[in-house]
């Protein structure tokens, strides 16, 4: 009696309970435009992309053979790259975020296109992020090209309330600002 009052009752009002808990929008931030001089030929403002590093260190596909077994070169790799750590020390760090249960690790933040590149052929990252664990987030950041020159014209938008509208930047940052994406997200076992 009970499981027929649930399946008939109660059953739809607990399917879209358990879809609200599992699927969600996620907003995706447009690139912003590039704003070139006026004969079109020097770029004076562009947004690069930046990247954070991080690594699911409890993935289900990412087996402990595969982890022990790459770590070594893993953490060489990483000290090569960015000479801020060991690769003793960058072993260290990472065996002890597996044995805390790290699922969204820093590796590294501020990551050129380029690095980006080089990180993917790494040991347990060329796994790619579920064998491997490897996530990789863009940030953009905005950059003037030529410094200083114009850089009052070009101008900027500060953030907050009371941010500053000056310049270009400011003038045209309706359509420069591109719009703003979304993507359905849904929660998987394990709360990924």
């Amino acid at each position: 009696k009970r499981q027929l009052h649930l399946q008939l009752v109660k059953g739809e009002e607990l399917r879209q309970k358990a879809q609200e808990l599992t699927m969600k929008y996620e907003s995706i931030e447009p690139n912003r435009g590039d704003i070139y001089s006026n004969d079109g030929k020097r770029l004076l403002a562009t947004s690069v992309p930046f990247y954070e590093i991080r690594m699911d260190l409890l993935s289900n596909a990412l087996e402990e053979e595969v982890f022990y077994n790459g770590i070594d070169s893993l953490a060489l790799c990483l000290s090569k790259m960015f000479g801020d750590y060991s690769a003793y020390q960058y072993k260290q760090k990472l065996i002890n975020a597996r044995k805390e249960g790290e699922r969204y690790y820093l590796i590294r933040r501020h990551v050129t296109h380029q690095q980006l590149q080089e990180m993917k052929e790494f040991p347990i990252f060329r796994l790619g992020r579920f064998k491997g664990g490897f996530i990789v987030i863009q940030k953009n950041r905005r950059i003037r090209p030529h410094q200083m020159l114009a850089s009052r014209t070009i101008g900027y938008l500060s953030e907050g309330k009371a941010g500053n509208i000056v310049g270009i930047e400011g003038a045209y940052d309706h359509y420069l600002a591109g719009v703003t994406g979304i993507r359905l997200m849904q929660k998987t076992a394990g709360n990924i």
